[in-house]
C-alpha cells in the first residue's frame, strides 16, 4: 500500500490535474507552483524509492516494472532520467554498504584519521556509512585527481561515516571492496562550513598543525549535484558537534559573499544558472547563464579566503530542523547520564555513534576545549587585504549572446552517450558539455 502510494506521487501529472484547463493549458501562477511542488515530490520519491530497492531486493522488480511500463505507454509526465537516476542512486547505497564493510574490515590496512585536535579523542567500534556523494575536490588551489580518469565513473567520492570523512578513489582497482582512500579527516578537526552562492559548492575548513600550533585550511568540494551540497552541509554540521556538547559546540556555517561579488563584477544581468561541467578533454569548466549570454569562467580557488570570523553567520537553518537537532543531542545526554551508554550515541537523521570515544566522561570538559582549539585555528587562517575577490574570477572565453541574430544560438544537440553531453552550435564556433547527472 505505501509503495502504492509512493508510485500514485511520482505518476501524477500536475498539467493535467490543473483548474485551467487540463493537459496543453497555458503556465500561470497555479500550475508553475504545481510544477515545482511535483519536482520535490519527485526528489522525495526518488530517495524513498533508492532505499527500498537498496534494502529490499524482492521489490526491485515490480518498482521497476512500473516505471518501465509508464514510460513506454507514454502515460506519465515523468523523465527517463528519474529512471536512470534513480537506479544511480541505488547504486550509491550499495557502494555505500560496501565501503562500510570495508571500512569495519580489520584485516585491511586503510588509510586512517589523525586528528590534530587531540582533545576530540579517537573512535571506537565499528563504523557506519553516513553517506556516499560523488564530488570533485580542489586543496589548496589544485584538484586532485583520480587515478583513471577514462573510467566509466571517473570521479571521487565523499564518504560520510559516524567515525570520520573520507575521500575515496571511485576508479582505483578494487573498488570499493576494497577503496583505495585518499583524504581521511577526523570531524574533530573540522573549523567551519562556507557556502557559496554556487549551489554545488561547499568549502569546509580543517585544522592543521603548523610548527607548535594549529592553523586552518580549507577543502574545496563541488558536488555533481546541487542537492548533493545541501545534504552534506546539513550532514557535517551535525557530525562537527563533539561527544558531550551541544549545539552551540558546532561548527559555524557561514555565507561567502565573495564569488558572488566577483561575478556580478563581470555579469551586469540576472544570473539564471550556474553549473560546472566536464570538458571532452576531462577539464572542470564553471559556466554562467544569465537572461540573454552564456559566459565561461575559471575560478582561482588558492587566492579564495573565507568570511571573517562571526561575519556571514547563517542562520537558515528552520526551526523544525534545530528542534530535531537539539532533541537528539539532549537525548545522547540523557542516555550517558542514565549510564546506558558508555559511547557517544547521539544521532543525525536517525544515524547513532556520531563521534564515538572509549569513555564518555568527561566529555563535556572535552568538548568545551575542541571549540576552543577550533576557534584559535580559525582566527589563524591565511587572509589577503582584499578578501579573495580580485582575480578570484577570470573570463575563460568570449561571451556568447544567446539571442544575436547574427551569431546567436543556433541548435542545441543532445549526444546519445552513456555520460549526459551537450553541444550548444553558435554561428563561428560550438560548446560541448559533459554533465555529471542528467536528472
Amino acid at each position: 500500500t505505501v509503495i502504492r502510494f509512493i508510485m500514485q506521487m511520482v505518476l501524477h501529472d500536475p498539467q493535467g490535474h490543473n483548474s485551467s484547463g487540463g493537459k496543453g493549458a497555458f503556465m500561470n501562477d497555479r500550475l508553475a507552483k504545481d510544477m515545482s511542488d511535483q519536482s520535490q515530490i519527485w526528489e522525495l520519491s526518488r530517495q524513498v524509492l533508492a532505499i527500498l530497492l537498496d534494502r529490499c531486493p524482492k521489490m526491485k522488480y515490480p518498482i521497476l516494472e512500473v516505471f518501465s511500463t509508464a514510460i513506454v505507454l507514454g502515460t506519465s509526465p515523468l523523465r527517463q532520467s528519474f529512471l536512470s537516476g534513480l537506479l544511480t542512486e541505488s547504486a550509491y547505497g550499495q557502494q555505500k554498504n560496501e565501503i562500510e564493510g570495508a571500512l569495519n574490515d580489520s584485516e585491511l590496512q586503510l588509510k586512517r584519521p589523525r586528528a590534530n585536535i587531540k582533545s576530540g579523542g579517537h573512535p571506537s567500534g565499528n563504523q557506519r556509512a553516513i553517506s556516499c556523494t560523488p564530488v570533485e575536490l580542489v586543496i589548496d588551489g589544485e584538484a586532485l585527481k583520480v587515478r583513471d580518469p577514462g573510467h566509466a565513473e571517473g570521479f571521487l567520492n565523499c564518504v560520510l561515516t559516524t567515525h570520520a570523512f573520507y575521500i575515496i578513489d571511485g576508479t582505483a582497482p578494487g573498488h570499493p571492496q576494497v577503496p583505495t582512500i585518499l583524504e581521511a579527516r577526523a570531524f574533530s578537526d573540522m573549523t567551519r562550513l562556507v557556502k557559496p552562492f554556487l549551489g554545488q559548492v561547499l568549502f569546509v575548513g580543517w585544522a592543521v598543525q603548523t610548527g607548535s600550533s594549529l592553523s586552518e585550511k580549507f577543502m574545496v568540494l563541488i558536488c555533481h549535484r546541487e542537492r548533493d551540497r545541501d545534504e552534506l552541509l546539513s550532514a557535517l554540521t551535525a557530525l562537527s558537534q563533539p561527544a558531550g556538547g551541544g549545539v552551540r559546540h558546532r561548527v559555524p556555517v557561514q555565507v561567502d559573499s565573495a564569488i558572488r561579488q566577483s561575478l556580478e563584477n563581470h555579469v551586469t544581468e540576472q544570473i539564471i544558472l550556474t553549473t560546472f561541467v566536464m570538458s571532452e578533454e576531462g577539464g572542470l569548466q564553471f559556466f554562467v547563464l544569465s537572461e540573454g549570454q552564456l559566459y565561461q569562467f575559471s575560478i582561482n580557488w588558492s587566492i579564495w579566503a573565507p568570511p571573517l570570523e562571526g561575519d556571514g553567520e547563517d542562520d537558515a537553518t528552520t526551526e523544525s530542523e534545530q528542534e530535531s537537532d537539539d532533541d537528539a543531542a539532549e537525548e545522547a545526554t540523557d542516555r550517558r547520564r542514565r549510564g546506558r551508554a558508555r559511547r557517544h550515541p547521539a544521532e543525525f537523521g536517525g544515524i547513532p555513534g556520531l563521534m564515538q570515544t572509549e569513555e564518555a566522561e568527561g566529555d563535556a570538559g572535552r568538548a568545551e576545549t575542541i571549540s576552543i582549539e577550533r576557534e584559535e585555528a580559525r582566527k589563524k587562517a591565511s587572509l589577503i587585504p582584499d578578501r579573495g575577490r580580485e582575480g578570484l574570477i577570470n573570463r575563460e572565453s568570449m561571451t556568447r549572446q544567446l539571442q544575436d541574430p547574427q551569431g546567436g544560438l543556433l541548435r542545441v544537440a543532445f549526444h546519445p552517450d552513456k555520460k549526459p553531453k551537450m553541444t550548444l552550435g553558435f554561428k563561428d564556433s560550438s560548446i560541448t558539455m559533459v554533465f555529471f547527472d542528467d536528472t
